[in-house]
């Protein structure tokens, strides 16, 4: 029996009891902006950010402490996880600048929007600010500075001159200042978890990044796995994210036992994108070289729905980070 079944469970269990949340706390939120129409991408919100901070991240935190969320905790992450695709359309679609952005941010109420977008943006803040204790707000603003900071040097991305080294220098800040800002609900005096936060969101960005790979070309979005030429670049650089996780947790003050949790949990993320690059390389084997520019959607597209894949994630998410009970 693979040993990541147990830690399975326990996934699958936090996201039940998140979309519970969601549905009884974060969906009454959401109605009135969905009368507007097409705000923002609700499956996104809904089905990923919201339920995957909370019931992937906050868990997987709350395993590394020996404590569940509290309400608060995890009302903070769940709003704070529903934000995240509405910034990224109001940098990449709405086009707004730093300072419109910071300004949303600092005001945070429905005065201060001009859209639908902006208001939900504003709605959104003010519901996941209410929830922070004094050491949160204490660090909301620097970590706040580092995310619209990663935002705006997204838009790099859409440039050809843009360098593969600083494309995913990019995507590395991106993500890791995303889940230091998930992480801030969190945090306390004796541990930030800043460090783990970064470590973990800079590897998730760079899976996220096979996962899209379509997407991001038919988008003109470049990044370091679009600008790759070999699956095998693709690997070093997963590789090396997640070896960061590993060193970063090993340097956590929590027990044995807490870190061993905490890293079997987080394994069933970080192993899909190890699924993903084994299917990436036997196509790159038996059709033509890793090209993101040149394949057809069906060789960039990897489903992880079948048995198979799955099966292949839960041999991997038993050994992905070194553990030691």
């Amino acid at each position: 029996m693979p040993l990541a079944l147990r830690p399975l469970r326990h996934l699958l269990a936090a996201l039940r009891v998140q979309r519970r949340w969601n549905q009884e706390h974060l969906e009454p939120v959401l109605q009135p902006y969905r009368r507007q129409g097409d705000v923002v991408d609700w499956q996104k919100i809904t089905g990923y950010y919201a339920l995957a901070v909370p019931a992937a991240i906050g868990e997987a935190f709350a395993l590394l402490r020996s404590a569940p969320l509290t309400e608060q905790e995890r009302a903070a992450m769940a709003f704070l996880g529903a934000l995240s695709p509405v910034l990224d359309d109001l940098y990449d679609r709405q086009h707004l600048t730093t300072e419109a952005i910071e300004t949303l941010v600092h005001h945070h109420h429905a005065a201060s929007a001009t859209t639908p977008a902006e208001a939900l943006f504003c709605e959104l803040a003010s519901q996941a600010l209410q929830q922070f204790g004094p050491v949160a707000r204490a660090g909301f603003d620097a970590v706040k500075r580092q995310v619209l900071g990663a935002q705006a040097e997204s838009r790099k991305q859409q440039l050809v001159e843009t360098l593969r080294e600083d494309l995913l220098d990019i995507s590395l800040k991106k993500g890791g200042h995303a889940f230091a800002l998930y992480a801030l609900p969190l945090r306390t005096a004796k541990d930030p978890h800043t460090p783990l936060a970064y470590a973990l969101g800079a590897a998730m960005q760079v899976e996220n990044d096979l996962f899209d790979l379509w997407k991001d070309r038919q988008e003109g979005v470049r990044t370091a796995c679009t600008e790759a030429t070999a699956v095998h670049q693709l690997r070093t650089m997963y590789a090396e994210a997640c070896e960061q996780v590993a060193r970063t947790l090993a340097e956590h003050p929590a027990g044995p036992r807490q870190k061993a949790a905490f890293a079997y949990h987080i394994n069933l993320v970080l192993a899909r994108g190890l699924v993903c690059l084994d299917v990436l390389d036997r196509r790159a084997r038996n059709h033509s070289p890793f090209n993101a520019h040149a394949w057809p959607r069906e060789s960039l597209v990897v489903d992880l729905d079948t048995a198979a894949a799955k099966w292949r994630t839960l041999r991997y998410a038993s050994r992905q980070l070194p553990v030691h009970p």
